[in-house]
């Protein structure tokens, strides 16, 4: 009778809320940022992991002591200023990668 009046999705059980509401909390748990990065993490060796962790807390510390400047100023933080603070830490990083290595042989 459903299907005579083109009524077939009302029992359709696929097509419930409940299921739309699981796939889109299954959808929004699993392509988070948080958990993106916990699975790129857990691929990594545990050194790889720790040089990661590394960076990441060396980029806050040194983002939060760049825009605490700005917070004490009043000032507010435009994208050049975003820009300028990546491109000096993009130096940095590079100064430390094709800087001498030392030697501590002995």
């Amino acid at each position: 009778m459903y299907k005579e009046k083109s009524l077939g999705f009302l029992i359709d059980e696929s097509d419930t809320v409940h299921k739309y509401e699981e796939r889109g909390r299954d959808k929004a748990v699993s392509t988070s940022q948080y958990d993106k990065g916990l699975q790129a993490l857990s691929s990594m060796d545990r050194v790889q992991q720790v040089e990661v962790i590394h960076g990441f807390n060396d980029l806050k510390s040194e983002l939060t002591d760049y825009l605490k400047k700005f917070a004490e100023n009043g000032k507010v933080v435009r994208e050049e200023d975003i820009r300028e603070f990546f491109s000096g830490m993009e130096a940095r990083k590079r100064q430390r990668a094709t800087g001498p290595i030392p030697y501590m042989c002995k």
